[in-house]
């Protein structure tokens, strides 16, 4: 538990803030941030963006937005936080495309860690 707690420090993630929201039940949080990256509203910001369907967008983007930073998951958040003030302010072109495929990316590669040292 320890060494994937330090993995995710070195990743970026704000291990100390969450594990004191989560009131030290590492093991818990720790689910908690494997069921986030496989909330369901990844695919469907995936679909309303592919359909250009902004509204729809801002909503799942700003959903996630929420549960990624009360899970800790802060690079996750950032790429998150990037899609959602970029449709905030009404911008639609190919980066919050590009955007999704680098938080489609990210999230990847923090499962996969997960995965490896739980």
């Amino acid at each position: 538990m320890e060494e994937l707690i330090q993995k995710l420090k070195e990743a970026g993630c704000s291990m100390d803030e969450t594990i004191k929201r989560f009131l030290d039940k590492k093991d818990f949080m720790i689910r908690c941030m494997g069921k986030a990256l496989e909330d369901e509203d990844f695919d469907n910001l995936g679909k309303a963006l592919e359909s250009e369907n902004a509204e729809e967008a801002f909503r799942y983007s700003h959903g996630l937005k929420g549960v990624l930073l009360n899970v800790g998951l802060d690079p996750v958040y950032d790429d998150v936080t990037v899609i959602v003030e970029k449709l905030r302010a009404g911008r639609w072109d190919e980066s919050v495309v590009e955007d999704y495929k680098k938080l489609l990316e990210d999230r990847k590669n923090f499962a996969q860690l997960l995965k490896q040292l739980r």
